[in-house]
């Protein structure tokens, strides 16, 4: 598996853990991944995790709420419009 695939996983498996938390589903924010991923000593530059968010996004899987900031599960973010609207 390519370095950048591993840590596109990687960054998924947190954000997953992260969502699954009290609270985790009020959004997700990048710096949050990064202090888990400090915690497991593998951290990442806040830049690599925005990356990876970015590939999340494009690949459907997750989802970013631009009034806020925060990051959503993709399925998430479509329960949360339908609940709201």
């Amino acid at each position: 598996m390519a370095t950048d695939l591993r840590r596109t996983h990687l960054v998924r498996r947190v954000f997953e853990e992260l969502a699954q938390r009290p609270g985790g589903d009020a959004g997700i924010r990048p710096g949050a991944i990064n202090a888990e991923l400090r915690a497991r000593e593998t951290p990442m530059g806040a830049w690599e995790v925005r990356v990876e968010l970015t590939h999340l996004e494009a690949a459907g899987e997750v989802r970013c709420d631009p009034a806020t900031g925060l990051w959503f599960l993709a399925d998430a973010a479509q329960s949360k419009k339908r609940s709201s609207g």
